[in-house]
C-alpha cells in the first residue's frame, strides 16, 4: 500500500471546499497488509494497492463565517477524517469545551458502510430510519452534551454574545467501532449522530458532540488509512503462553515508528474490551523507547515501577510478548532485550519461533486426515479419505449406545490421545469415554449422576486445547452454559446480555481462556461475542458479555461457528442483507481473514441446507446437510468449487 490518501469524500459529495497542498512522496507497505472488515452483504475482495497509492493531498478548509450549520458539521467531519497532521483545521469547527471533549475522543473510529453517510441536516428532515445506535457502543443523543433540539437562545462562554443554537443530524449504516486501544469490534445497523451548534461572532461552531465520537470513515476509507497487526499478552490461565489480540493503526511510514506504537501498546497492558483473558507482563510500567540494533536485536526501554525489581520473571514475560510482536515487521527482530530504568537490569526474551504463541501446543498437520462423525443409525464412525472414503468402526459403537454428537478435541500434550466427547442419541445427556482394557467404557458427566434424568437439549461440544470441554444445555426454554474440565462439571454464569437475549452456543478458544458466546437477540437476530472465562477461588466460572468483542453481529442466521485457530473463527451462517448461506473465516475482531496470495477472503461454499461443519487448522473443511431426508457429509472447497458430497459416507457432527 502506498502513502495514505486522506479519507473523506469530495467536495462534490459533501459541499466542502477543499485545496491541493502539494505531492505526498509515495513509501513502503508497513508489515501488514490493507485491512479488510467484514460488511453486510457479499465480501469483496480489496485491491493492495487502490486509492492508497495516490500521491495527491486532499487538505480541508477551516471555517468560513458566512457557512451554515449543515456545512460547518461537513467540514467538521472531512477534516477529521483526513488525519493527525488536520486536528488543528478541525478544532476550528469546534468550541473551546467540545475541543477538550475531542481531543479524549479523537481516536475513535466509527466505520460506516460505503456511501451509506448522510449529508448532515435537521432532524426531521432525515431520510433514513434511526436504527440501532445502540448497537454501536454510541447513542444517538450527546450524553451530557445533549443534542439541540429545534433553535434556542443562550450565552456563549467563549464570545460573551446572544447566541442561536441548532441541530444537525448524520446517519449511516454501522460496521463497527475503533476504540482508542486500537480494539475493532464488529456492529450493525443504522446508526444517528447528533451534533449542536452555536452561533458565534465568527459563524456557527459545533457545541456539542455525539457522546463517545470519534471520526467518521467509511469502509473503502478505513481499509485503505489502517492496518492490521496482531500484539500478544500473557494468557492469565496459563502465565508461560501468549494470546495474540488484532489491532488497527493508521497507516505508518517506516518499521521504526511501526515498532513504538505496537510496543506502547504492549507495555500500557491489556485493554479493558479483552478482558480478564489476557493480563500485562510487567503492570503499570511506562514505555520510554524501542531501538533496533544489529543482527536483529532490539532493545525497549521502560519503567517498571518496581514491578520487576519485586519479581524479575515480569519483564523477562514482557520481553517474549515484545519479541513475538515485533517479529512481524519487515525489519528482522530475532531477540529483544527489556531495559528497567528502575533498578538498570536487562532482561532478554527468548528467541521468537512461535513456541509461546497462545497455547504453544503442536497440533501438527491436519490435511486429509481421518475425522469423526455420527452415522445416521447412531453409531461413531471413523471416517478417512485417502483417494477413496472408506469407513471404520470404532470400539465406542460396541457399547451399543447410540450417539447424535460428537466432538474430538487436539491431542494431549506430550502424546497421541485425542479427548473424545459424546451426546447421547436423544440430545439430553454428555458422556467422555474412557478406556478399560480393550473396551470404552462411557462416563456420563451431564446430567451428574442423580441429578433429575433431564438434562435438557444439548448443544454444540467444544474443546480446548487443554482438555476442557464447553457446551449449551436448553431447559424450559433457558440456555446455559457448562464447563467439564479435570473431571469437574461447572455451571457457567453468563453476565451482560440484554433483556431478551437468548444463548445459543459457545465455542472455547484454543488458549483455553477466551470463549465465542453465540446468541439471539429479541429480534432473533444472530451474534457472537468474544470475552475471557474466570474462576473465582471457588472454582466458579463466569462469562462477561458487557464491553466483550463483538465478532458477528445482527447476522440473519448462524447455525454453526468453531475456533479455527488462535486468532479466527469460521462461521457457518448468513450475513445480514444476505440470502445465501456461507461458511467464513473471520478474525476474532470481526474483519475477514484473506488469502495472502489470491487476496481473496478465505471461504468455502457449503450445501443450501448446512446445518453444521468442521474446519480446523491446516484442515479440510466438512459439513453435514441433509440430503433426501438423510443426513449427508460433505467436503468443501475454498477456491471456489461445489461442495462434493462423500460417498457412502451418511451422517452428521463431524470433527478432526
Amino acid at each position: 500500500m502506498g502513502t495514505p490518501r486522506p479519507a473523506g469524500r469530495t467536495a462534490g459529495t459533501v459541499g466542502l471546499r477543499i485545496r491541493l497542498v502539494g505531492l505526498a512522496m509515495a513509501v513502503a507497505a508497513t508489515a501488514s497488509g490493507c485491512v479488510s472488515l467484514q460488511a453486510n452483504g457479499p465480501i469483496t475482495s480489496v485491491n493492495e494497492q487502490g486509492d492508497g497509492s495516490s500521491q495527491v493531498q486532499i487538505w480541508p478548509s477551516p471555517p468560513s463565517p458566512n457557512e451554515g450549520s449543515s456545512a460547518i458539521v461537513a467540514g467538521f467531519l472531512e477534516a477529521a477524517q483526513s488525519g493527525s497532521a488536520n486536528l488543528a483545521i478541525a478544532d476550528d469547527y469546534l468550541t473551546t469545551d467540545m475541543q477538550k471533549q475531542w481531543v479524549t475522543e479523537q481516536n475513535t473510529v466509527i466505520v460506516l458502510a460505503d456511501d451509506s453517510q448522510s449529508y448532515p441536516q435537521t432532524p426531521g428532515d432525515a431520510s433514513a430510519d434511526s436504527g440501532d445506535a445502540q448497537s454501536s457502543g454510541l447513542t444517538a443523543d450527546n450524553g451530557p452534551n445533549e443534542a439541540f433540539d429545534g433553535v434556542g437562545q443562550e450565552a456563549d462562554t467563549a464570545s460573551g454574545t446572544s447566541t442561536t443554537q441548532v441541530t444537525e443530524e448524520v446517519q449511516g449504516d454501522l460496521l463497527g467501532v475503533l476504540d482508542s486501544s486500537g480494539l475493532y469490534s464488529a456492529s450493525s445497523g443504522t446508526a444517528t449522530y447528533q451534533f449542536g451548534l452555536t452561533e458565534t461572532k465568527a459563524g456557527f461552531r459545533i457545541s456539542s458532540l455525539p457522546s463517545n465520537f470519534g471520526v467518521l470513515m467509511e469502509r473503502s476509507d478505513f481499509e485503505s488509512d489502517y492496518n492490521r497487526h496482531d500484539v500478544y499478552y500473557v494468557n492469565a490461565e496459563y502465565t508461560d503462553k501468549l494470546i495474540p489480540a488484532q489491532i488497527y493503526l493508521p497507516a505508518i511510514d517506516t518499521d521504526q515508528e511501526l515498532a513504538q506504537a505496537m510496543t506502547k501498546l504492549v507495555v500500557n497492558g491489556v485493554p479493558a474490551q479483552l478482558g480478564s483473558a489476557l493480563v500485562s507482563a510487567a503492570p503499570g510500567a511506562n514505555f520510554k523507547a524501542v531501538e533496533f540494533g544489529s543482527d536483529g536485536d532490539a532493545t525497549v526501554t521502560i519503567n517498571s515501577r518496581g514491578a520487576c525489581v519485586k519479581n524479575a520473571s515480569d519483564c523477562s514475560y514482557l520481553a517474549d510478548q515484545l519479541a513475538e510482536t515485533l517479529d512481524s515487521l519487515s525489519t528482522k527482530v530475532s531477540s529483544v532485550a527489556v531495559v528497567d530504568q528502575a533498578n538498570g537490569q536487562s532482561y532478554a526474551s527468548a528467541v521468537p519461533d512461535g513456541s509461546l504463541i497462545s497455547y504453544g501446543l503442536d497440533q501438527g498437520a491436519r490435511l486429509n486426515q481421518p475425522f469423526y462423525a455420527v452415522t445416521s443409525s447412531g453409531g461413531l464412525e471413523l471416517v478417512s479419505y485417502f483417494g477413496t472414503v472408506g469407513t471404520s468402526s470404532t470400539p465406542y459403537s460396541a457399547s451399543k449406545t447410540k450417539f447424535s454428537a460428537v466432538a474430538v478435541g487436539p491431542p494431549e500434550q506430550g502424546t497421541r490421545i485425542q479427548p473424545i466427547a459424546l451426546v447421547s442419541q436423544d440430545h439430553t445427556k454428555v458422556y467422555v469415554p474412557r478406556k478399560q482394557g480393550d473396551d470404552y467404557a462411557l462416563t456420563q458427566i451431564y446430567p451428574a449422576v442423580g441429578s433429575p434424568a433431564n438434562g435438557g437439549t444439548i448443544g454444540q461440544l467444544s474443546w480446548d486445547d487443554y482438555g476442557d470441554l464447553w457446551f449449551t444445555a436448553t431447559l424450559d426454554g433457558t440456555t446455559s452454559v457448562y464447563r467439564y474440565g479435570q473431571s469437574d462439571l461447572t455451571q457457567v454464569t453468563v453476565n451482560g446480555l440484554a433483556a431478551g437475549d437468548q444463548v445459543t452456543q459457545v465455542a472455547a478458544a484454543p488458549d483455553g481462556v477466551r470463549v465465542a458466546v453465540g446468541y439471539k437477540d429479541s429480534g432473533s437476530d444472530a451474534w457472537i461475542d468474544i470475552t475471557g472465562a474466570t474462576s473465582d477461588s471457588d472454582g466458579n466460572w463466569s462469562l462477561q458479555l458487557d464491553g466483550s468483542e463483538t465478532l458477528a453481529a445482527d447476522w440473519d442466521q448462524v447455525n454453526d461457528f468453531d475456533w479455527y485457530n488462535e486468532d479466527s473463527l469460521a462461521v457457518l451462517g448468513i450475513e445480514p442483507n444476505s440470502q445465501a448461506l456461507g461458511l467464513y473465516q473471520i478474525y476474532a475482531d470481526g474483519s475477514s481473514v484473506y488469502d495472502s496470495l489470491t487476496e481473496q477472503p478465505v471461504e468455502a461454499s457449503p450445501p443450501t441446507n448446512a446445518d453444521g461443519f468442521v474446519w480446523n487448522s491446516d484442515g479440510d473443511p466438512i459439513a453435514s446437510a441433509v440430503n433426501g431426508g438423510k443426513q449427508q457429509l460433505y467436503e468443501l472447497s475454498v477456491e471456489g468449487q461445489d461442495a462434493q458430497s462423500l460417498a457412502n459416507v451418511f451422517g452428521t457432527s463431524p470433527s478432526y
